[in-house]
């Protein structure tokens, strides 16, 4: 039977997994990795004080290194590679918008300064 935490960890890999296809490209699933690799390095301290001062404790967390489950540690990675994802994947799309708004916007001018009458406007 799967402990808690391993089936957290399935989970986060599914869910891990749909990003990575929505993101497509090799670099930005490279860049998210690298970020997501921060977060277990940083929630470790925090995880073993916590622990070794009896803040909180686990049960059944499958293996540990100094105290700190493993599993809870490939949780923090997996959920900020799909947090991390996400957030890159609304950026993009944020990026884009404001990129085709711009291009709207800048046809249009082209349009009027290439129209006659405009032109007769400015000269009065």
């Amino acid at each position: 039977m799967l402990s808690e935490y391993s089936l957290m960890n399935l989970v986060a890999v599914f869910l891990a997994a749909i990003v990575a296809v929505f993101l497509r490209k090799r670099r930005r699933i490279l860049r998210i990795i690298k970020l997501s690799l921060l977060a277990p390095a940083l929630s470790f301290p925090w995880l073993y004080f916590g622990i070794n001062q009896k803040a909180w404790a686990h049960g059944d967390a499958g293996p540990v290194f100094m105290s700190v489950p493993i599993n809870e540690l490939v949780l923090a990675f997996l959920m900020t590679f799909v947090n991390g994802g996400v957030l890159l994947l609304c950026h993009r799309s944020i990026l884009e918008e404001a990129r085709r708004r711009t291009e709207a916007k800048n046809s249009s001018t082209e349009k009027r300064q290439d129209d006659p009458i405009s032109l007769r406007r400015r000269e009065l």
